[in-house]
């Protein structure tokens, strides 16, 4: 009977090895999956910063020209409208990169699962 014993026990202890050797197999491929989201999403804040940066240099050239054209008195001369002209090219360059930015924060966010709100 004793012997017995130590057989179930035996078996047990194989079979409770099997089951921590699954699980630990499962949460590798899970931290596998994470980290490579981790990742993406890092690069994915990376872009996001490299794009404010240029949206930040693009604002302060608007800016600049504004303060310019706002400080010419007298009429509206070839060289004004030039400078006007390239402000609304700016301006619509500025529209572009906001809209990737925004498309940027939509894609990071796609790439975290929704937490449920305790």
């Amino acid at each position: 009977m004793v012997h017995m014993h130590r057989k179930n026990e035996s078996a047990i202890l194989k079979r409770l090895e099997q089951m921590e050797c699954k699980i630990m197999q499962a949460i590798e491929q899970y931290a596998v999956k994470v980290n490579s989201s981790f990742d993406a999403i890092g690069d994915s804040i990376d872009d996001l910063t490299n794009s404010m940066a240029g949206v930040q240099g693009d604002v302060t050239e608007l800016k600049r020209m504004i303060t310019e054209l706002q400080t010419n008195p007298g009429t509206l001369t070839p060289a004004d409208q030039a400078l006007l002209d390239a402000l609304e090219a700016r301006a619509t360059e500025l529209v572009s990169k906001t809209s990737a930015v925004s498309a940027a924060l939509v894609a990071l966010d796609a790439q975290t699962d929704n937490v449920p709100t305790p």
